[in-house]
């Protein structure tokens, strides 16, 4: 296979991988820099530690090599013209990427997303340059969490929103019968409102308001909550 061809389908094929959005965040100085990144995992929780992937030639890896801090700042749904912003969207470069959002600092200095789902505040512990890209390590300085909101999240090199809902059935204390019902009022799911519907536990047999009927998967039921624009179903199941 020549070589710009393996490397379309591999571009194509990681588009894929659906994954958070954050704003990587570095000051030395008076000069600040930052972009987009989705290339971020957890490295370790002892120390906690981090990796994120920014290319060689960013500006931000530059300023962030030089500071030796960095902040990685985890976006809410809202923020989806933030991150465009941050990954060059109208030319914007350096400095006037700060224009917008509301920024603070927390331990190192680097520029920290007051309205963030969360920021981590970095050292940097290791650099590791391959290929176009480096692999920055960082040593987690501080943590600050927000309110607990939907992310963002990139997909198919756009993003998307998705309202989470933190708990669809909550656990039965043990010892106890599991409820016979449970009722949600003006669930939020991929920013639809879903009044007043009911499920019969624990193989759900009742929504209402949204016409859909369970599926048998293997020897427990399972009931699609909505189907959303992407074409993706939300499943709805016991969490017991």
């Amino acid at each position: 296979m020549h070589p710009d061809a393996k490397s379309a389908d591999f571009r194509l094929a990681m588009r894929e991988f659906a994954s958070g959005v954050a704003i990587v965040t570095c000051a030395n100085g008076k000069e600040r820099a930052g972009c987009t990144a989705t290339a971020l995992a957890s490295l370790s929780l002892s120390p906690p530690s981090l990796v994120i992937c920014l290319e060689r030639s960013s500006s931000t890896l530059a300023v962030l090599t030089q500071a030796g801090t960095f902040a990685v700042n985890i976006l809410a749904a809202q923020h989806g013209a933030l991150a465009s912003r941050f990954a060059g969207g109208n030319g914007v470069e350096g400095e006037a990427r700060f224009e917008e959002g509301d920024w603070s600092a927390l331990e190192t200095g680097a520029p920290a997303l007051v309205d963030a789902l969360a920021s981590l505040d970095c050292r940097v512990e290791e650099i590791v340059a391959r290929h176009t890209h480096a692999v920055v390590i960082g040593d987690v300085q501080a943590v600050r969490v927000g309110s607990k909101r939907s992310g963002l999240l990139h997909w198919r090199s756009r993003f998307e929103t998705l309202d989470c809902i933190e708990s669809f059935a909550p656990r039965r204390a043990e010892g106890t019968a599991h409820p016979t019902t449970q009722r949600f009022d003006q669930i939020q799911v991929y920013g639809a409102a879903v009044t007043r519907f009911d499920s019969l536990s624990p193989t759900f047999r009742s929504f209402r308001n949204l016409g859909v009927t369970p599926q048998s998967s293997g020897d427990r039921e399972f009931a699609p909550a909505l189907q959303v624009s992407m074409g993706t179903w939300m499943w709805y199941h016991d969490t017991t």
